[in-house]
């Protein structure tokens, strides 16, 4: 038989903190008892079409404990009359739902799996996070972050909230804005014998400004896909 755990609603989101596996994985998912024959996990997928992308078919007990995962191309290959449970790999890569999605993202990214199977305590399978859902998250927090918004909540309505939040950034600038009318400033007398030297004002600005953006998006980037670890730095 094949398991649909829930739905895929705003109910289930509400026991899980934001911005972790529980909070964004889907529950709308495909698993299959252990005792399942290939022939009838074939037939199974055909009748659930529907369910949110079948990139692997998940093997669980009658505990909702997962076992394992198998591969489509696997299972109809196979022999019809084989058990999954002769088939399942045990080598499966999982998130606690407690894990920070950003570790969720790093772990569809380093060993480039298109879903990662989402568990509980007790090793029992409550979810799964797709590529696209968790790559979505961090593509927008990344550019938020990229961009100098911060962690401005797109759905709050307060302006406050999110000037407040973005304040560091702009205060940055803003202080980086009076050094340079500073620093130039001091060569006032140079500029005005050498007019010429005014004209490169703009492209260095310009020149710095692709600069900073291009390490930002490097490094922020770097960090998302667990390619970059601070605490190893």
């Amino acid at each position: 038989m094949a398991l649909i755990q829930g739905v895929n609603g705003a109910e289930h989101v509400m026991q899980y903190q934001e911005k972790t596996a529980g909070y964004i994985m889907i529950t709308h998912f495909f698993a299959l008892l252990e005792n399942t024959t290939a022939a009838d996990a074939t037939a199974e997928i055909r009748q659930l079409a529907d369910v949110e992308m079948v990139f692997y078919v998940y093997v669980i007990n009658e505990q909702n404990g997962l076992k394992g995962v198998i591969s489509l191309r696997q299972l109809v290959t196979t022999t019809p009359t084989t058990p999954l449970k002769e088939l399942i790999s045990t080598q499966i890569y999982t998130v606690h739902i407690n894990t920070p999605q950003e570790e969720v993202a790093q772990v569809v990214s380093r060993y480039n799996i298109m879903s990662v199977p989402v568990i509980d305590q007790l090793r029992r399978l409550v979810g799964i996070v797709t590529v696209d859902d968790v790559i979505h998250e961090e593509n927008t927090e990344d550019m938020l972050k990229m961009s100098g918004a911060g962690e401005i909540d797109l759905a709050s309505r307060s302006i406050l909230k999110n000037t407040l939040a973005r304040l560091p950034w702009l205060f940055a600038s803003f202080i980086g804005g009076i050094l340079a009318a500073y620093i130039i400033g001091n060569f006032e007398t140079q500029l005005k014998r050498v007019a010429a030297l005014a004209a490169f004002i703009p492209i260095i600005m310009g020149m710095a400004g692709n600069i900073g953006t291009q390490s930002s998006t490097i490094i922020v980037r770097g960090l998302a896909t667990g390619k970059i670890n601070l605490k190893e730095t």
